[in-house]
């Protein structure tokens, strides 16, 4: 159908995340992973050691 418009869906899944960082003065505090969706940035989640 040409004239049916754009349409955009949306879907929850897992996204597996690896890292390998370095870090000259000792560990950070806190990490935090943020999804860019468009619409700024949104926290995921966050973790201090």
């Amino acid at each position: 159908m040409p004239d049916a418009g754009d349409m955009c869906t949306q879907a929850i899944m897992e996204i597996d995340y690896r890292a390998t960082v370095t870090f000259e003065n000792g560990l950070p505090d806190t990490v935090s992973i943020s999804h860019d969706s468009g619409d700024g940035l949104n926290p995921v989640t966050t973790a201090t050691p």
